[in-house]
């Protein structure tokens, strides 16, 4: 491929991507409206409200994630059964992923229970949330945070150039993706900039390997249904 037309294809999806974060931003302003506007019987209104911009927002995303990773080299796969050699890159991905963000979450919580750390706000505001509305506020942490975050920071982040997957442009492709979704979260300190990074490291690099966006969201899923119960 010519390089002017990698370079424009490449600042294209850059836009397209900068876009889906200010996209994904607004759909969360505004089904967290009732919540923070301290409504009567925020609960119904900020569920229907999720219920349509994520619903739209997750559909776009996805559409555009197809889009991007059309000709990828060497392809995503994108369906429900692995056979052979898939399987065995797609557990091995899990585990290594599965394995990584245990020590995240362990490392974070040792941080916090030895007072070596706060809460970070992005934590804290959660919870205030949380006590407003926890069914709504569930249902985002657990459901529609992890599809909308895997579709932009994994799906769309780590496929701004159409280049073949080698390990030199899968480890900056990781590195961007750590680095965005750690800045997105709001962190307050530096420990705090790592541990969101180190999260977002695990979950890009199980698509890495996996090739499989599904492997990375079923493990942001997993990860967010344990934090929230715990």
């Amino acid at each position: 491929m010519p390089q002017t037309s990698l370079t424009k294809q490449t600042l294209t999806r850059m836009a397209i991507a900068i876009c889906a974060l200010l996209a994904y931003q607004i759909a969360e302003m505004l089904f967290m409206l009732p919540i923070r506007g301290h409504f009567s019987n925020p609960t119904v209104s900020s569920l229907i409200l999720m219920l349509i911009g994520f619903t739209v927002l997750i559909w776009w995303l996805r559409r555009t994630y197809l889009r991007f990773t059309k000709n990828a080299t060497p392809p995503d796969h994108h369906g429900w059964y692995w056979q052979g050699p898939d399987f065995k890159r797609l557990m091995r991905g899990l585990v290594i992923g599965l394995v990584l963000l245990a020590a995240v979450q362990v490392l974070s919580s040792i941080l916090v229970a030895h007072q070596v750390i706060q809460q970070s706000t992005n934590e804290v505001a959660l919870d205030r949330l949380i006590s407003r509305a926890q069914l709504t506020m569930t249902v985002f942490t657990v459901v529609a945070a992890p599809l909308t975050e895997e579709l932009i920071f994994r799906g769309l982040l780590m496929n701004l150039t159409p280049l073949p997957r080698t390990k030199a442009v899968q480890a900056f492709n990781i590195f961007m993706s750590a680095g965005c979704f750690a800045i997105v979260h709001g962190p307050t300190t530096l420990i705090d900039v790592f541990i969101y990074a180190g999260m977002g490291a695990a979950l890009a690099l199980t698509y890495a390997i996996t090739r499989d966006l599904k492997c990375s969201i079923a493990l942001h899923i997993l990860n967010n249904l344990l934090a929230a119960l715990i």
